[in-house]
């Protein structure tokens, strides 16, 4: 129970106060690189940075989450957008670690391009072996606009055509290697990923195999629209399905296996959150949790997620 306690209530010396607003996205986002765009397809490399490991001292199973929250929605403006629309569900499966310094390829591929639901895979590999990180795949809704229309009336113009996908590839540019905050990313500390994200809980509830703790959204983990990132929601999910597995006495939180997140509802700065997460199964080596996200004032659900982990030298097995 107290380490439980330990993992959601830890001092930080980072003083998080003094981050900018919508500071989660840069602070994943910063350092892609796109090295090939084509309708329907993006191809990025990026060199995993100190500010996004995890104790394990690999890249952060939140922080991937988040990029294939952003890079899937990059990969949607090839595809003749105008928006990036709104996240309906996010899934990652982790199939390998990657560590400071090594350089990953991420690929993007649209999967489905609906009138009102866009479905893309977003996966990583590590570039020199080629060997898969992790991958993920991404359902958004978006609405359904008269830039779409106009897309499949001029596709018969070829010089019309050259011209759109000229502008698609400096969307999607400007919108993976986007440097719209002053904020010095490159100087910030070891681990910030994790410590923007967990800071902030007051723990309510603490049982075997159950933890109540909420959260009032703070402005450095919005997005554009100025609502909670996805991304965010997707490292609760991670970091608080990690920590209902301590109130089992397991001495370690184990590594991620795969993260699902359905998205229902909107939050806002200032807002406050309940976040409640309940064991779901405790084997000898696995360990599946539910996390659910809901408006304090109404109880109206704004995210559900379940986290399964591979429980490495836990002493259940």
């Amino acid at each position: 129970m107290e380490a439980a306690k330990r993992f959601l209530e830890k001092e930080n010396k980072i003083e998080i106060d003094s981050l900018p607003p919508i500071f989660i996205e840069p602070l994943v986002s910063h350092g892609l690189k796109l090295e090939f765009v084509e309708p329907g397809r993006l191809l990025c490399s990026f060199i995993v940075p100190n500010r996004l490991l995890n104790a394990g001292n690999f890249m952060h199973g939140g922080a991937t989450a988040a990029l294939v929250d952003v890079i899937g929605s990059g990969v949607m403006l090839t595809s003749g957008v105008s928006m990036t629309g709104v996240s309906v569900e996010i899934n990652v499966s982790y199939l390998d670690a990657a560590y400071v310094g090594e350089e990953i390829e991420i690929e993007a591929k649209t999967l489905r391009m609906g009138k009102a639901i866009g479905v893309v895979s977003v996966e990583f590999r590590k570039k020199k072996s080629g060997k898969i990180v992790a991958q993920g795949r991404h359902t958004k809704y978006f609405v359904y606009n008269k830039g779409m229309i106009l897309f499949l009336v001029i596709i018969q113009h070829q010089k019309e055509i050259e011209s759109r996908l000229n502008s698609m590839e400096e969307a999607a540019k400007r919108y993976l290697e986007k440097k719209e905050n002053e904020f010095d990313i490159e100087t910030v500390p070891r681990r910030l990923f994790e410590v923007l994200v967990s800071q902030g809980y007051h723990l309510h509830l603490i049982e075997p195999g159950r933890i109540i703790c909420s959260l009032t959204v703070p402005t450095r983990l919005l997005k554009g629209d100025n609502s909670l990132h996805g991304g965010a929601t997707a490292t609760m999910v991670d970091l608080i399905g990690s920590a209902v597995l301590y109130t089992h006495g397991v001495p370690a939180s184990g590594v991620s296996v795969e993260i699902n997140i359905s998205y229902l509802d909107s939050a806002y700065a200032g807002e406050e959150i309940e976040v409640e997460a309940k064991t779901l199964l405790l084997g000898k080596a696995i360990g599946v949790v539910s996390v659910e996200l809901r408006k304090k004032n109404t109880g109206k659900i704004i995210a559900h997620g379940r986290h399964s982990k591979y429980l490495v030298g836990s002493s259940k097995m």
